[in-house]
């Protein structure tokens, strides 16, 4: 009976069209499930022309750090509880062409971060 169940639901998996990456602002869902419902596909699967590249994130962290030392300043740590809210952030403001912290769809950083991982507001 077991392997049927396991049999029947890898079935049901391959049969089921994966989400497809919609960066399309007008297609999002208010709420926030709806919201992580779309993005999360960007994050598996891109659209063409477009990648995340976690070495060059973390050069950047580097040099961002480095900045921050040479003036005194505590240097910055990532909170890996954030990567997947900044990364889908940073994908929607290249798709969308925009450069704001708030989303074209009037979401606020706090509310991305949310919807993604509500540990990482603590």
């Amino acid at each position: 009976m077991k392997w049927i169940v396991a049999f029947l639901a890898g079935l049901l998996a391959v049969c089921l069209p994966a989400a497809a990456c919609d960066l399309n602002v007008a297609d999002r869902g208010k709420a926030v499930a709806d919201y992580v419902d779309d993005m999360l596909p960007c994050l598996s699967e891109m659209p063409a022309g477009y990648w995340s590249d976690a070495r060059m994130e973390a050069e950047f962290l580097e040099k961002v750090n480095a900045e921050r030392t040479s003036r005194g300043l505590a240097p910055l740590r990532l909170r890996p509880e954030l990567v997947d809210a900044a990364r889908v952030h940073s994908l929607d403001m290249a798709y969308n062409h925009f450069f704001d912290h708030n989303s074209p769809d009037g979401r606020h950083p706090f509310e991305r971060v949310a919807a993604f991982d509500r540990s990482a507001l603590i």
